[in-house]
């Protein structure tokens, strides 16, 4: 297997872990530990904004939403699936974006 070296120093012991399972750990630690967003940050946006969350996503939909009721102008739309929806689902994903577009043209 492709083993990626953890931690190992002179005759301690060496911890191999698996690629894939590093990658798993590091999407674990982001749907736990974000978004980690500042609220008055996001406040001061004040251009239409389009939020896009899958009803499965990895990302916390509370968050998402919370992000949402900070940003005025903010449209939030729920697509039914994960959060790969932009490659599984590109056509409702994409309806969502050219109607987005579409009404703020002139803001744009």
């Amino acid at each position: 297997p492709d083993l990626q070296l953890l931690a190992g120093k002179g005759n301690d012991i060496i911890i191999l872990q698996d690629k894939k399972e590093k990658i798993k750990e590091e999407m674990l630690s982001l749907m736990v530990n974000q978004p980690d967003i500042r609220l008055e940050k996001v406040e001061n946006i004040n251009i239409p904004t389009l939020l896009v969350l899958g009803t499965k996503d990895m990302i916390d939909q509370a968050h998402v939403e919370m992000i949402h009721r900070h940003i005025k102008n903010s449209e939030l739309r729920l697509i039914e699936g994960d959060h790969f929806i932009i490659y599984n689902l590109s056509h409702p994903f994409n309806r969502h974006v050219h109607i987005f577009l579409d009404k703020n043209a002139q803001c744009m």
